[in-house]
C-alpha cells in the first residue's frame, strides 16, 4: 500500500500562545497547504461542535500530510471529523483512500456524526463505532496514522483513552489533544492536561505545539503498535460488518433509526456482561445467539429508544 503519511517537522515550545495558533506543524506548509484549508473553519462553522480557527486549520493540515487512517475518540457531532477527512481528500498525492474510524460512547453523538457526514459527502470513508476505545480496539485491528482525543474530559476518562493508544500507536503519530488549553484544566473540572502532560512526561509522546485550543504531541520509540495498515478491500468489509444495512428492517424505517438501535444493542450487551456476537449479520441471528441476559439486554435497548425519538 502507497502511504502519503509524514511526521510533522516544526517543533512550539510555547505551551500557552496568546495567538489563535495558525502555524504550520510541517515545513511544507506555506501556511495554508491550499484554498480549501484557508476555507475549512467558515465552511464546517455551523455543523455541531466546538472548534476555534486554530483547530480547524491544524485538523485539516494534519488531515492531509498524516490522514491515511484518522482515529477521532469522541466524535460529538461530526465537525472534526468533516474537517480531517476535506484536509485528507484534498491531498493530490494520497494514492488511496482515507479512512476515518470514529469512536464515542454516545449513541446520540454518532448519530449526530454519522448525519453531519452524510450532509458533506465523506461518510463513505467513515467507520463509526458506539463503545469506548477500549472496546473498539478489541474488535478492529486499526492502525492510525493521526489521532484527535475529544472523548472523556476528566482526567480518568483521558489517562485511560492514553493508556489504550499507548500500546495501539506506533512512533511518530501526531496526537491532537482537544481543550487542551481550556480553563478549566485550571479548576480540575477537564484533566486533559494533566494527562496529556503525563503521558509525555513517561516517554510516550513529544510536545509539538498548541493551536486554537488543542495540543499537538507526536508518539516516541516508547510506543510499539503495530505498523500493518487496514487494506482498503479489509476496511470496506469492516465498514459493512459495523454498518446498519444487514438488519432485516422496513424500508421505511430511517437509516438514523436503525443506527441508534444498533448503538443501543452493542451497549446494553456491554452493560448486562454479555459479549456481542462479532458482526451480527441479522437480528434474529443475534437474539438466537444471545438468550436470556441478550434479550433483555434488547428489550432495554428498544426502550430507550424510544425516549430518543418518541
Amino acid at each position: 500500500m502507497t502511504s502519503t503519511y509524514s511526521i510533522p517537522d516544526l517543533t512550539y515550545s510555547d505551551r500557552h500562545p496568546q495567538d489563535e495558533g495558525l502555524r504550520p506543524s510541517w515545513e511544507a506548509n506555506p501556511g495554508f497547504v491550499n484554498p480549501g484549508h484557508k476555507s475549512v473553519f467558515a465552511e464546517t462553522k455551523d455543523i455541531p461542535g466546538w472548534q476555534m480557527p486554530g483547530d480547524s486549520y491544524k485538523l485539516y493540515e494534519l488531515g492531509f500530510f498524516a490522514g491515511d487512517a484518522i482515529l477521532e475518540i469522541g466524535t460529538f457531532g461530526g465537525r472534526s471529523a468533516v474537517v480531517e477527512l476535506k484536509g485528507a481528500l484534498s491531498n493530490p498525492a494520497r494514492a488511496q483512500r482515507p479512512q476515518f474510524f470514529g469512536v464515542d460512547i454516545l449513541q446520540e453523538s454518532i448519530v449526530r456524526t454519522f448525519g453531519s457526514m452524510k450532509a458533506h459527502g465523506v461518510d463513505e470513508f467513515a467507520l463509526l463505532y458506539c463503545g469506548s476505545l477500549r472496546q473498539f480496539v478489541a474488535e478492529v485491528p486499526v492502525n492510525p496514522t493521526m489521532v484527535f482525543v475529544d472523548g472523556d474530559h476528566a482526567y480518568e476518562g483521558v489517562n485511560e483513552d492514553t493508556a489504550v493508544l499507548s500500546d495501539l500507536l506506533r512512533p511518530n503519530v501526531p496526537v491532537l489533544f482537544h481543550d487542551f488549553l481550556n480553563a478549566e484544566n485550571d479548576t480540575g473540572a477537564y484533566g486533559i492536561r494533566r494527562a496529556a502532560q503525563e503521558w509525555e512526561k513517561a516517554g510516550f509522546v513529544r510536545f509539538k505545539g498548541a493551536f486554537g485550543c488543542s495540543g499537538l504531541f507526536v508518539t516516541t520509540e516508547k510506543c510499539v503498535g503495530r505498523n500493518t495498515p487496514i487494506r482498503p478491500e479489509e476496511f470496506e468489509e469492516y465498514r459493512r460488518q459495523f454498518s446498519f444495512e444487514p438488519f432485516e428492517n422496513p424500508p421505511q424505517r430511517s437509516l438514523q433509526r436503525r443506527l441508534v438501535d444498533r448503538c443501543l444493542l452493542r451497549e446494553h450487551y456491554h452493560a448486562v456482561g454479555v459479549s456481542p456476537p462479532k458482526f451480527p449479520r441479522r437480528l434474529a441471528e443475534v437474539i438466537a445467539r444471545s438468550g436470556p441476559a441478550g434479550r433483555a439486554a434488547i428489550d432495554a435497548a428498544v426502550q430507550i429508544k424510544h425516549r430518543i425519538f418518541d
